[in-house]
């Protein structure tokens, strides 16, 4: 099987062996169907997680679909069971979920699952997921049946322009270490500025030409030797010898006529710890790897989200627009409006815009209109804020669609997002019983566009004005000015408008007490999106 997802052809499937595991039968059969449909000739089904494990204690698996949400053991717990066993840690394993909440996607790949799936989903997107387990899956097989490497010896350059001494060292270290010579302070300087450089330098101070204080200089000067440990020699006994070769960031100094047990023991000292610097690198290239493929998978999973989140908005609208709603049939669709525009918001406060920070977004600018994403965020808000009892002043020229209507260039679930993290913020500032403010005006300052203004009766402090749009900084309540998980809104918002070309800015009237947030967006010509 290739080593890497992108390369596992369709042919290969047929030879694949899936396991299903979803407590709903007619659902087992919609991705039993697909898998069929991509090609896959053996599939295996089970009804929960202990099932599933018993299938694969008995034959064979090459790959595991499992639903999160079952009884008796659900998928996540399947998931951990497999990932406890040697015989099972490697394999490939996909969850089905119908709970877009990034924070829950985040669990399934903590816990070991390579890719994740939400539902509906169709053939391409579960390809995708397919692929991208067993590249995952393979490559963990791979690392832990290969036999643990043998563990190099270290690699020491000795310089010395002395072939007795050269022969003498060589004697000494030759049991221990691998050995580079060099009988010049170029030479060492061009050994040590190599792709493999040494794990330690002996180095004489006596050298024709350029000397060893010379060349432990230019080593700690060049970027690709400056870690190099180095270890002076030199029958000299002069301290003032002692104290420049540690000021030139020599780690020892060693006199000669040299014992060699007492060289040995700081060769193997110095080797142990170039050792633990290796191995600290590699750690951190595994966790940069393991970074790079949850990116990836959290990247698939928002674009697969932002699809299906648009369309239920767009299906709402035009229930919500008919004539005759009974009042509960109303309310009922208000409240998965208000559901699904919450994933809108976690999904943009998350993956996107970890893709924002990332420099991997890329807008597709549609025409966006504000009036009706204004005054959803509105209705939404003062529900939320209901406790307040804020006086809302609404001036939002132009009709919500058609002709005349103001439409900026951008994303419209984007914009929603960000209008609703800084309404939110101004409700929560504002004090009760106040008038808050949205007011949507064309520029005139600069690039062809609107000013969108959200003005509070409050002044925001002084001290929290320069870190408004910190990140993880809180501005309410007790915890005003102090760092959290939770405290990203404004932050977030003004990366979300930066990345529609626009800008989030603050202001403050302290005479008229009042404090105000500018929303800076560009304007467009096209027709409106659908969301």
């Amino acid at each position: 099987m290739p080593q890497t997802f992108a390369d596992v052809p369709i042919a290969a499937w047929r030879e694949l062996r899936v396991l299903v595991v979803d407590d709903s039968e007619a659902l087992r059969g919609v991705a039993a169907a697909l898998l069929q449909q991509l090609g896959v000739g053996h599939i295996v089904q089970a009804a929960d997680g202990r099932e599933a494990l018993g299938v694969v204690e008995r034959e064979p698996v090459d790959l595991v679909l499992s639903d999160w949400h079952m009884p008796e053991l659900d998928g996540l717990g399947l998931l951990q069971a497999l990932r406890r066993s040697p015989a099972t840690r490697a394999l490939p394993f996909v969850m089905m979920t119908s709970d877009g909440d990034p924070r829950g996607l985040r669990t399934a790949l903590d816990a070991g699952a390579q890719a994740v799936v939400v539902k509906p989903f169709h053939a391409a997107a579960l390809a995708d997921r397919v692929r991208l387990a067993l590249g995952a899956g393979r490559r963990r097989a791979l690392a832990d049946a290969a036999p643990p490497p043998e563990p190099l010896k270290p690699l020491v350059l000795v310089v010395d322009d002395q072939p007795d001494t050269l022969h003498l060292m060589i004697d000494m270290l030759k049991a221990d270490c691998r050995l580079k010579l060099a009988t010049s302070g170029e030479r060492a300087l061009a050994l040590c500025q190599l792709d493999t450089p040494p794990d330690l330098v002996l180095l004489d101070v006596v050298l024709p030409g350029m000397d060893g204080f010379e060349v432990a200089r230019r080593l700690r000067q060049h970027p690709a030797s400056s870690g190099i440990p180095i270890v002076m020699v030199s029958a000299l006994e002069e301290q003032e010898l002692h104290q420049k070769a540690l000021e030139l960031g020599a780690v020892d100094f060693i006199r000669k006529p040299v014992d060699a047990a007492l060289l040995r023991l700081r060769v193997r000292n110095f080797a142990q710890h170039a050792a633990h610097l290796r191995h600290l690198q590699a750690e951190a290239e595994h966790l940069q790897q393991q970074a790079a493929l949850q990116d990836e998978l959290e990247q698939v999973v928002a674009t697969d989200l932002r699809g299906p989140l648009a369309h239920a908005l767009a299906a709402i609208e035009p229930l919500l627009a008919e004539d005759g709603l009974l009042p509960e049939h109303r309310e009922r669709l208000l409240g998965i409006e208000a559901h699904v525009l919450e994933a809108v918001d976690a999904l943009h406060l998350s993956s996107e815009l970890l893709r924002i920070e990332h420099g991997h977004f890329q807008l597709r600018a549609r025409a966006v209109p504000l009036r009706k994403v204004l005054e959803r965020v509105q209705r939404l808000l003062q529900e939320a804020h209901a406790h307040k009892e804020l006086r809302w002043d609404l001036q939002l020229p132009g009709p919500l669609r058609g002709a005349g209507s103001l439409l900026a260039q951008g994303d419209a679930l984007l914009c929603h997002s960000l209008f609703h993290q800084l309404v939110d913020q101004a409700c929560r500032l504002a004090p009760a019983g106040s008038t808050l403010g949205l007011t949507l005006t064309p520029r005139d300052d600069g690039p062809d566009g609107y000013r969108i203004r959200i003005e509070m009766a409050a002044v925001v402090p002084a001290p929290f004005r320069a870190r408004f749009f910190a990140k993880f900084v809180s501005l309410v309540g007790d915890e005003a000015g102090a760092s959290g998980p939770g405290a990203v809104g404004c932050y977030a918002a003004r990366r979300l408008a930066q990345a529609q070309r626009g800008d989030v800015q603050l202001q403050v009237d302290e005479a008229q007490g009042r404090s105000w947030l500018d929303v800076l967006l560009l304007r467009s010509q096209a027709l409106p999106d659908g969301a």
